[in-house]
């Protein structure tokens, strides 16, 4: 997991494999990707979940920010693996009982995209899925009709989210299947996958992701 904590976006990163039996790319932090079967994937309740946090700084040591994610990852493997046609499922926590936070939305975003030297490119995948906007009320009334919420948050919530993976997606003008994670040792080109958590704070402040 990276957070960047001095920068505008905090992003949780994630690891990608396909189920082709070519699938043998480490991941970027070079880590050995486990032999998991091209022909039947781990069924759900053998999938592990992994949290990774977000806290305020030394004087506010305790999480604000959650996010938990079930994958086919190993205990020992750091970041959540997933296959193509996998459903990246999990939640996001907030926890601001000791620092109540102005907020206006929260979403969760998939997002893959191939890096070289020279010039990164565009997203080949980028999914992503709203979980909660001032405009549905407060959070804790969910379901309810309700006026648009335009106060700060406090206390804790937490939302579930499921965003399916595609089997192909359009890099360049070409249809292709979801490539996998590709990080080789010195090479000057990779593709990355990461789930990334944005929180949106409203006109003229700092987002978080």
């Amino acid at each position: 997991m990276i957070l960047h904590e001095n920068i505008l976006h905090h992003v949780l990163p994630l690891s990608s494999q396909t189920r082709r039996p070519t699938s043998t790319s480490r991941s970027r932090s070079r880590q050995p990707t486990p032999p998991l079967s091209p022909s039947r994937a781990p069924s759900p309740s053998s999938k592990l979940e992994q949290t990774f946090h977000l806290t305020a700084g030394s004087s506010h040591p305790s999480p604000w920010l959650s996010l938990r994610v079930k994958s086919n990852a190993s205990p020992s493997h750091q970041h959540p693996i997933y296959f193509d046609k996998d459903v990246v499922e999990g939640s996001v926590h907030l926890n601001l009982s000791d620092n109540p936070t102005s907020i206006v939305g929260i979403s969760v975003i998939v997002r893959g995209q191939l890096f070289s030297v020279g010039g990164d490119h565009a997203p080949f995948l980028e999914l992503s899925q709203t979980l909660w906007s001032s405009s549905m009320g407060h959070p804790s009334n969910a379901g309810s009709r309700q006026s648009p919420f335009t106060g700060r948050l406090s206390g804790s919530y937490s939302w579930p989210f499921s965003i399916p993976l595609p089997p192909r997606v359009v890099v360049g003008n070409q249809s292709v299947p979801l490539p996998p994670t590709f990080a080789p040792k010195a090479s000057s080109t990779f593709i990355d996958y990461k789930i990334q958590v944005l929180v949106q704070r409203g006109p003229l402040r700092v987002n978080n992701t």
